[in-house]
């Protein structure tokens, strides 16, 4: 339980780092029936530089959020298995580093080179947003503000919504194998531990799951 410790502040962490970035940075409110937002946090302040910005610490915090719960995950996978090579190996700090390098690296380059250019620039989100009001029946929003806006029909759009199905459903297969699993394993094992702490077991288990559905 000592090691896990670790794979918890770690997944905390990143999930505190996407609550800020979310909550704190962007804060953003939705421009409904247009697809996109106003930014109201702080990079608010950087103007249309600013909704690129945001765009691309979206992608990197959140994507880095669900992996670090999936890594949760595949720790107790590993602890259930009692393979002690696999345990040294994921409890390795060299590891650590280059899966740390990994995922950082990735989802930096496919939000600086793919999502950064989903972002209309502030002309191109006026000229849009203008020709689709009528369309949609729909009043034009105070274009004095930082907006973030999304055009679907944009091929940059398509790449990155590619890109976070992709991610997405890696992510979804490598926790729902996980969780199917630790369950089967925890019910095996169930006479080797109390009645609490199999329970604890369950419901951890469960709830990292959840966390990550």
């Amino acid at each position: 339980m000592k090691d896990y410790r670790r794979f918890i502040v770690n997944f905390t962490l990143f999930d505190l780092l996407f609550t800020f970035t979310l909550g704190t940075l962007v804060k953003p409110d939705t421009i409904f029936p247009f697809q996109g937002c106003y930014i109201n946090g702080w990079l608010r302040y950087f103007g249309h530089y600013g909704a690129n910005v945001a765009i691309v610490l979206i992608i990197i915090s959140g994507s880095l959020a669900i992996a670090m719960q999936a890594i949760c995950l595949v720790y107790r996978f590993s602890v259930l298995q009692g393979n002690h090579k696999a345990m040294e190996f994921i409890l390795s700090w060299k590891t650590w580093t280059v899966t740390y390098v990994c995922l950082v690296c990735s989802y930096t380059l496919a939000a600086v080179l793919v999502f950064s250019k989903m972002n209309l620039t502030e002309e191109e989100i006026k000229q849009e947003i203008t020709r689709l009001a009528p369309e949609l029946d729909a009043p034009l929003p105070d274009f004095t503000k930082v907006i973030m806006y999304l055009p679907p029909t944009n091929s940059v759009t398509l790449q990155g919504g590619i890109f976070i199905m992709v991610n997405f459903l890696i992510m979804e297969m490598v926790s729902l194998v996980c969780v199917i699993f630790l369950l089967k394993k925890l019910e095996k094992m169930k006479q080797a531990f109390s009645t609490v702490t199999y329970r604890l077991h369950r419901e951890l288990t469960v709830a990292l799951g959840m966390q990550v559905e």
